[in-house]
């Protein structure tokens, strides 16, 4: 099985990564920096630059993805922005910055990603505790 994990520095598409390896699948994995990619590397996935707030970024991972088919993509990347009370409006920048990479980063990824995906394959999104609205409290 051939897997793609994007967002896999740290947390949980680090973790898909462990896993899809222990598993004995074939992993390309993506990371913004240079240690990421190492430690990724070092789990035995092909280990991919791609900093998602960049549409050349996301336009290039497209075209270094040519040619394989994925039975399983993951998409985890995101940041989770200032940490606010419950009631508290971010700052401009701060919305911007978090809408960028998690929204538009997103939509920007999944057509670079869906036309590499196997017959019969599956693309997760995968979201944490940012992306939940029972967390709040007032």
């Amino acid at each position: 099985m051939k897997t793609l994990v994007i967002g896999a520095s740290r947390g949980l598409g680090l973790e898909f990564v462990r896993q899809e390896r222990a598993a004995g699948h074939s992993v390309t994995a993506t990371a913004r920096d240079d240690d990421a990619l190492e430690r990724l590397r070092a789990l035995g996935a092909a280990a991919i630059a791609l900093d998602v707030s960049s549409a050349e970024s996301c336009s290039r991972l497209g075209r270094q993805l040519d040619g394989q088919a994925f039975d399983l993509a993951v998409l985890s990347a995101g940041v989770y922005g200032p940490k606010l009370e419950a009631m508290e409006a971010p700052g401009q920048a701060d919305f911007d910055a978090v809408m960028h990479v998690n929204v538009l980063g997103a939509m920007r990824l999944i057509p670079e990603i869906a036309e590499r995906l196997a017959p019969g394959a599956r693309l997760v999104a995968v979201s944490s505790l940012m992306g939940s609205i029972g967390g709040r409290t007032a």
